[in-house]
């Protein structure tokens, strides 16, 4: 009797949990056999913009100098003042004194 009602509460979730993992493994199926591991394919936001002001500032961290200022952004912007830069957020700090750190692009 306990295992019928077990089943029968059970056996909802048991599907529920089969259905995410499911998706999951299809969403992340580049990942998991090791071919294109860029989702959104060709890296998005990360590759274009993100990766690239990680990299100033680790560059400007490592030669001592505060990047207050990033001049290779159109013709000149602020940069420590700049949201998206995550200058002062402390994994960021932590990954840009870190020693080189390499972002593997697309060489299509």
């Amino acid at each position: 009797m306990l295992d019928s009602i077990t089943k029968k509460y059970l056996q909802p979730h048991v599907i529920g949990i089969s259905i995410v993992l499911l998706t999951t493994i299809i969403f992340f199926w580049p990942v998991l056999v090791g071919g294109d591991w860029h989702i959104p394919y060709g890296g998005g936001d990360l590759e274009s913009f993100i990766w690239p002001t990680y990299r100033f500032a680790a560059q400007s961290l490592h030669t001592g100098t505060l990047p207050l200022w990033n001049t290779y952004l159109h013709s000149g912007s602020p940069f420590a003042a700049d949201n998206q830069s995550g200058l002062f957020y402390l994994p960021n700090l932590i990954l840009a004194i870190l020693p080189n750190i390499s972002y593997r692009t697309n060489s299509t």
